[in-house]
Protein backbone atom coordinates (compact mmCIF):
# COMPACT_ATOMS: atom_id res chain seq x y z
CA UNK A 1 0.00 0.00 0.00
CA UNK A 2 1.54 3.17 -1.06
CA UNK A 3 1.12 6.81 0.22
CA UNK A 4 0.26 9.64 -1.73
CA UNK A 5 1.78 12.91 -1.36
CA UNK A 6 -1.14 14.45 0.15
CA UNK A 7 -0.99 11.84 2.41
CA UNK A 8 3.02 12.21 3.34
CA UNK A 9 2.69 16.05 3.54
CA UNK A 10 0.03 15.92 5.96
CA UNK A 11 1.48 12.98 8.40
CA UNK A 12 4.76 15.36 7.80
CA UNK A 13 2.64 19.01 8.98
CA UNK A 14 1.24 16.74 12.04
CA UNK A 15 4.78 15.64 13.01
CA UNK A 16 5.51 19.53 12.82
CA UNK A 17 2.46 20.73 14.76
CA UNK A 18 2.91 18.40 17.52
CA UNK A 19 6.22 18.45 17.46
CA UNK A 20 6.69 22.39 17.48
CA UNK A 21 4.41 21.80 20.98
CA UNK A 22 6.51 19.92 22.81
CA UNK A 23 8.02 21.15 26.11
CA UNK A 24 11.80 20.01 26.21
CA UNK A 25 14.12 21.46 28.54
CA UNK A 26 17.84 22.08 28.43
CA UNK A 27 19.77 18.73 29.14
CA UNK A 28 19.66 17.76 33.16
CA UNK A 29 16.25 19.97 33.50
CA UNK A 30 13.10 17.86 34.41
CA UNK A 31 9.93 19.69 32.84
CA UNK A 32 6.49 19.64 34.86
CA UNK A 33 3.63 22.31 33.59
CA UNK A 34 5.01 24.74 32.27
CA UNK A 35 8.35 25.03 34.31
CA UNK A 36 12.21 23.10 33.96
CA UNK A 37 13.67 22.27 37.09
CA UNK A 38 17.28 22.06 37.76
CA UNK A 39 17.73 19.84 41.10
CA UNK A 40 21.37 20.74 42.02
CA UNK A 41 24.52 19.03 43.32
CA UNK A 42 26.26 20.96 44.96
CA UNK A 43 25.48 22.35 48.41
CA UNK A 44 25.56 25.87 48.30
CA UNK A 45 24.34 28.87 50.56
CA UNK A 46 20.47 30.23 49.75
CA UNK A 47 22.46 33.55 48.03
CA UNK A 48 25.10 31.06 46.45
CA UNK A 49 22.52 28.88 45.56
CA UNK A 50 20.28 31.75 43.72
CA UNK A 51 23.41 32.90 42.08
CA UNK A 52 23.68 29.44 40.53
CA UNK A 53 20.41 29.02 39.39
CA UNK A 54 21.29 32.77 37.48
CA UNK A 55 24.20 31.45 35.49
CA UNK A 56 21.95 28.56 34.43
CA UNK A 57 19.01 31.08 33.25
CA UNK A 58 16.71 30.10 36.27
CA UNK A 59 15.97 31.10 39.45
CA UNK A 60 15.32 29.39 42.90
CA UNK A 61 12.26 27.54 42.29
CA UNK A 62 8.88 30.03 43.41
CA UNK A 63 6.45 27.08 44.10
CA UNK A 64 3.31 28.44 43.09
CA UNK A 65 0.64 25.71 44.79
CA UNK A 66 -0.05 21.77 45.88
CA UNK A 67 0.68 20.21 41.85
CA UNK A 68 4.02 21.95 41.37
CA UNK A 69 4.64 21.03 45.60
CA UNK A 70 3.71 17.36 44.93
CA UNK A 71 6.36 17.06 42.15
CA UNK A 72 8.98 18.21 43.34
CA UNK A 73 8.47 17.06 46.17
CA UNK A 74 7.96 13.06 44.43
CA UNK A 75 10.96 14.34 42.63
CA UNK A 76 13.05 14.91 45.55
CA UNK A 77 12.34 11.42 47.07
CA UNK A 78 14.62 9.89 44.35
CA UNK A 79 17.50 12.28 44.70
CA UNK A 80 20.67 12.37 47.68
CA UNK A 81 20.10 14.73 50.06
CA UNK A 82 17.75 15.77 52.67
CA UNK A 83 17.31 19.32 51.96
CA UNK A 84 16.80 21.66 49.10
CA UNK A 85 16.74 25.57 48.80
CA UNK A 86 13.09 26.88 47.25
CA UNK A 87 13.46 30.30 46.44
CA UNK A 88 11.34 31.66 50.04
CA UNK A 89 12.56 34.04 52.21
CA UNK A 90 11.68 36.74 55.23
CA UNK A 91 15.55 38.07 55.36
CA UNK A 92 13.88 41.40 54.38
CA UNK A 93 10.59 41.70 57.64
CA UNK A 94 10.35 38.90 59.71
CA UNK A 95 7.51 36.57 58.87
CA UNK A 96 6.83 38.20 55.81
CA UNK A 97 7.48 35.35 53.39
CA UNK A 98 8.71 36.92 49.96
CA UNK A 99 9.62 34.96 46.71
CA UNK A 100 13.49 36.07 46.20
CA UNK A 101 13.83 38.15 43.12
CA UNK A 102 9.88 38.82 42.54
CA UNK A 103 9.15 40.23 46.29
CA UNK A 104 5.95 38.65 45.47
CA UNK A 105 3.93 37.65 48.73
CA UNK A 106 3.88 33.47 48.72
CA UNK A 107 -0.08 32.25 48.45
CA UNK A 108 0.83 28.87 48.65
CA UNK A 109 3.15 27.46 51.86
CA UNK A 110 3.48 23.51 52.82
CA UNK A 111 5.30 24.31 56.25
CA UNK A 112 6.14 21.15 58.56
CA UNK A 113 4.31 20.97 61.22
CA UNK A 114 5.71 23.68 63.82
CA UNK A 115 7.41 26.03 61.28
CA UNK A 116 8.64 28.01 60.58
CA UNK A 117 10.11 28.93 63.76
CA UNK A 118 12.74 31.23 63.35
CA UNK A 119 14.95 28.90 65.50
CA UNK A 120 17.83 31.01 67.12
CA UNK A 121 16.27 34.02 65.48
CA UNK A 122 18.33 33.16 62.53
CA UNK A 123 16.32 31.51 60.29
CA UNK A 124 15.37 33.41 57.17
CA UNK A 125 15.51 31.50 54.38
CA UNK A 126 13.20 28.65 53.42
CA UNK A 127 14.27 24.81 52.46
CA UNK A 128 12.38 21.54 51.23
CA UNK A 129 13.28 19.04 53.95
CA UNK A 130 12.98 15.68 53.22
CA UNK A 131 13.91 14.37 56.54
CA UNK A 132 12.59 11.94 58.84
CA UNK A 133 10.15 14.13 60.81
CA UNK A 134 9.31 17.05 58.39
CA UNK A 135 7.91 14.78 55.70
CA UNK A 136 9.28 16.35 52.85
CA UNK A 137 7.52 19.92 54.05
CA UNK A 138 8.91 23.53 54.22
CA UNK A 139 11.17 24.26 56.82
CA UNK A 140 13.27 28.09 57.57
CA UNK A 141 16.53 27.75 58.04
CA UNK A 142 20.03 29.97 58.15
CA UNK A 143 20.39 32.05 54.53
CA UNK A 144 23.85 30.48 55.44
CA UNK A 145 23.08 26.77 55.54
CA UNK A 146 24.66 24.83 52.50
CA UNK A 147 22.36 22.74 50.50
CA UNK A 148 21.25 21.70 47.40
CA UNK A 149 19.30 24.43 45.51
CA UNK A 150 16.29 23.58 43.28
CA UNK A 151 16.44 25.97 40.15
CA UNK A 152 13.26 26.57 37.87
CA UNK A 153 12.94 28.78 34.75
CA UNK A 154 10.36 29.18 31.95
CA UNK A 155 10.26 27.22 28.61
CA UNK A 156 11.31 29.80 25.81
CA UNK A 157 11.20 29.26 22.20
CA UNK A 158 14.88 28.42 22.38
CA UNK A 159 13.45 25.39 24.24
CA UNK A 160 10.88 23.82 21.93
CA UNK A 161 12.16 21.25 19.08
CA UNK A 162 10.53 22.51 15.68
CA UNK A 163 10.69 19.38 13.57
CA UNK A 164 9.41 19.88 9.37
Amino acid sequence: MSLSIRNVLTIVSMLGYYASDAKDCPDNWTVDGTSCYLFGHQKLSFFSAESYCNQHKGHLVHINGDQENTFIREHLRYMTGERWWIGLTDDDIENTWLWYGTNEKAEYTDWAPGQPDDNGRNEDCVEFNMAPGYGGHWNDGPCDFHTFPICERPFDDTDNVIVG
